[in-house]
């Protein structure tokens, strides 16, 4: 197979601005069959590259070979990147790459090296051509575009000039930086910045003392921030479908007994499993609130036994008030009740993820479902403590 050339050879090429308009009678040729795709694509990759931007989209998952005798092997599952022209890099199929010790590299040069993965097109597919040419030969001409990805391996120099170097350590703003001075100049939009080529960055991969090849994590088993994911669709992301109470309505504090102290949100996905302190449901994420009539506010404390947690099937958060506090309201040593209080509760999507890995869409506007369109964002509810129903004192 043949590599094509020339298919964007300048922005410019790839952003179209005419295109074809069909009568009945029209005399059609390969060129007008070509301008045709070019329109389309080239209004297509603009799109994704004006509104998505550059990164992975979803996939390219790098994970070391694991088997014996690939230690220099890391395995690359399928995905679908978007690389700075707004072309698409699919690969369907699981792929290895292997990191051979380069010689002439010392290993402290040696002991890093970014993967990435590059939009890659082949011509294929010869027929023969109808018309020949002037000597009377009737050439083979390639029927096909396949377009595919092709991974690469680059190793920062240490240099500050050099891009993957950089893109390890970025570079500070100057302290003297000010809007509209002679280093802030708007770049030009339809122009692609393509610092690294046109190569998307998948996984920093470092080598250890033995040889073998790993993909650098951090200390909680997080791909560091070389690689870059666009945000995934909005239908992609989980929401808050509902809650056991009615946002700014009023509820007898009766229910909430009745409910055993409990305050319930409803997701339309199952959650991961978080821990005790830093993400998932917790008492850090799940947080309710009191404030009287004076606007005094203070957190509502929980239930030690059954502290904020997920239900068994991990789609429903449960905060259980304390009994204490639900007893207040008719405690008979004259302190004042959460009977006429306002109860908040709020929860911090960012730090709260889905089955996928992905922060919960929490903003909420007063219906449901929740969300924005973007992972992440606080939930904030309240409703009013009212005096119980009959048979409640």
């Amino acid at each position: 197979m043949r590599r094509a050339t020339g298919s964007a050879a300048t922005w410019a090429a790839a952003f179209p601005t005419s295109r074809l308009r069909w009568f009945t009678g029209r005399f059609l040729t390969a060129h007008d069959l070509t301008a045709e795709q070019d329109y389309h694509v080239g209004r297509r990759r603009i799109h994704h590259r004006l509104l998505h931007g550059w990164g992975v989209v979803c996939g390219f998952e790098v994970r070391p070979d694991g088997r014996p005798g690939c230690g220099d092997v890391v395995t690359v599952s399928p995905g679908i990147a978007l690389d700075c022209q707004g072309r698409e890099v699919v690969r369907s199929t699981p792929d290895s790459v292997r990191w051979e010790a380069t010689p002439e590299l010392t290993s402290e040069q040696d002991r890093v090296a970014i993967l990435c993965v590059r939009y890659h097109e082949c011509l294929a597919d010869p027929l023969p051509a109808i018309t020949g040419d002037c000597a009377g030969a009737a050439p083979d001409e390639p029927g096909r575009v396949v377009e595919g990805a092709a991974f690469e391996l680059h190793v920062p120099t240490g240099d500050p000039d050099d891009p993957w170097s950089a893109l390890l350590h970025p570079k500070a703003a100057p302290a003297d930086h000010r809007c509209g001075g002679p280093d802030c100049v708007d770049p030009n939009c339809l122009e692609p910045a393509c610092d690294l080529g046109d190569c998307v960055p998948i996984a920093l991969l470092s080598r250890g003392p033995d040889g073998t090849v790993r993909v650098d994590v951090d200390a909680d088993g997080v791909p560091r921030t070389v690689r870059r994911a666009l945000p995934p669709p909005a239908g992609y992301l989980t929401r808050v479908v509902g809650t056991n109470w009615t946002h700014g309505a009023d509820r007898p504090v009766s229910d909430l007994v009745a409910d055993g102290g409990e305050l319930r949100i409803q997701f339309d996905r199952p959650l991961a499993e978080g821990d005790d302190t830093a993400r998932g449901i917790n008492p850090f994420t799940f947080v309710v609130e009191v404030e009287d009539s004076t606007g005094n506010r203070a957190r509502v404390p929980y239930d030690s036994d059954h502290p904020p947690r997920l239900d068994d099937e991990g789609r429903v958060a449960v905060f259980t008030i304390d009994p204490d506090t639900l007893r207040v309201s008719r405690r008979r040593d004259g302190q004042p009740g959460i009977v006429g209080d306002a109860i908040f509760v709020t929860l911090y999507g960012d730090l709260v993820h889905d089955c996928h890995g992905r922060p919960v869409d929490a903003d909420f506007f007063g219906s449901f479902p929740s969300g924005d369109g973007v992972r992440g964002g606080v939930f904030r509810s309240w409703f009013l403590v009212t005096g119980a129903k009959e048979g409640y004192k």
